[in-house]
């Protein structure tokens, strides 16, 4: 003979009756489960499997979690034994007995009534706990009134207090545990910022400790540092001398001009050049007015006289300013190559000193001097000009002059009245210099 338990609920959806079932399974999921259902508008039983119902495969059981409806019309869940024994749980949309109720429904516990339990009374505790708290069971005979139908509001009135006094009392008791979380969280983050706050506290104050210790080490050493350098060793000497040379070269190549005395020497030149170039266009003017007094007369030799006195005075003129602006050019020519000379000392004392200091190096840190292949090819060309002989200055006068000498064999000169003195140009080229007796 079976024993049977009956426990009303309220109208509840389909989803939250198999999620009920499902925590139902995982009490006895080590026991054999079946599980069946029909809904509403077909009475063939449809078979589920109780532990994985979120994740089934089931079409049926899937379009009934997505209807979120109370569509199920009757669930049986089951728990067997191998001696045969078993332990339902049958759902009835409306309630048990006809007709149905349109308030609550109701769930049967059916157990068989032998000595041989199908599950032990600690799952049977738990599966009553699931069922009563997750769909909210009532007893329906809990009523003041006579009637049933008075009966069955006043225990839906019951049940949904007790669900609603179940869910505040969750409801408070989930915001303590949440408050006391937060309160723990907020203690907890306070005393990590605490102890944050108070290692980097001490880690800045470690810090400033090493860099004052470290600035005063620093400041011993350039003090002694300092000493050396006020003991005037040869090698800040050295660098004194370097720095002294350069800033004076420099000096000069931002001004580079010769004295006042030279430029007062070269005054008198420029004046007797100036003068000679104003006597030759003096004396060219001359000419021309005299030209066209002759030219007015039939005296051709006066004529030819004049015009080369003419030719003679023109070429003066222009000789003597070819010679000025060549006089001038060969000058800037020599300022030129005075500060090109200027520069490359400038960078042969930097190479110089780069040398020295190399040197003075490779012997502190090899202990030998520096091979001389290596100091030659590193001193190549310093210190070295490579001068340039210009050609020396010559009137256009001379050049004629020179040019009439090269060009004849030789010259003769008369010398008063009977005397003539001849001159060869190849016979002077080959005779001794005259060297000057101390």
């Amino acid at each position: 003979m079976a024993i049977n338990y009956v426990l009303s609920i309220p109208r509840l959806s389909d989803k939250s009756l198999l999620d009920c079932v499902e925590k139902v399974a995982h009490v006895v999921s080590q026991k054999q489960i079946t599980a069946n259902l029909s809904f509403f508008g077909n009475g063939n039983l449809t078979t589920f499997d109780p532990l994985n119902i979120k994740n089934a495969d089931n079409e049926i059981i899937n379009s009934l979690l997505q209807a979120n409806s109370a569509l199920i019309e009757r669930l049986s869940f089951s728990v067997s034994s191998n001696q045969g024994d078993s332990y339902t749980l049958n759902f009835f949309r409306g309630g048990v007995s006809d007709p149905k109720s349109p308030y609550y429904d109701q769930i049967r516990f059916t157990e068989s009534d032998n000595n041989r339990p199908t599950i032990s009374v600690t799952e049977k505790l738990q599966i009553a706990e699931i069922v009563t708290r997750e769909l909210h069971a009532f007893t329906p005979d809990r009523a003041i009134s006579t009637t049933p139908e008075q009966t069955q509001l006043q225990a839906l009135h019951e049940a949904t207090l007790d669900r609603l006094e179940h869910l505040n009392e969750t409801l408070i008791k989930k915001t303590a545990e949440y408050r006391i979380e937060l309160d723990q969280l907020h203690s907890a983050k306070r005393e990590g910022l605490e102890s944050e706050f108070t290692s980097l506290k001490n880690d800045l104050y470690k810090e400033v400790a090493s860099k004052e210790q470290s600035i005063q080490e620093k400041t011993e050493q350039l003090e002694n540092q300092r000493k050396e350098l006020d003991d005037r060793s040869n090698t800040h000497a050295r660098r004194e001398i370097r720095k002294d040379i350069l800033r004076e070269i420099k000096s000069r190549q931002q001004s580079f001009k010769l004295t006042d005395g030279t430029n007062e020497l070269r005054k008198p030149i420029m004046v007797g050049i100036v003068v000679l170039i104003g006597v030759f266009m003096l004396l060219a003017g001359f000419s021309v007015f005299e030209f066209t007094e002759v030219w007015r007369g039939n005296d051709y030799n006066k004529i030819i006289l004049i015009s080369i006195k003419q030719a003679i005075y023109t070429a003066g003129a222009i000789g003597s300013i070819l010679y000025l602006i060549k006089w001038q050019n060969r000058w800037f020519e020599q300022h030129a190559t005075a500060e090109f000379h200027l520069k490359k000392l400038e960078l042969d004392i930097e190479r110089a000193s780069w040398v020295v200091e190399t040197t003075l190096e490779w012997n502190d840190v090899k202990g030998t001097s520096m091979p001389n292949e290596l100091l030659e090819s590193l001193t190549k060309n310093l210190f070295n000009e490579n001068k340039i002989d210009a050609a020396p200055i010559v009137h256009p006068a001379d050049q004629l002059a020179s040019a009439l000498l090269g060009s004849s064999s030789s010259i003769k000169l008369k010398i008063g009245d009977t005397a003539e003195l001849q001159v060869d140009p190849k016979k002077l080229s080959k005779a001794d210099p005259i060297t000057e007796e101390n």
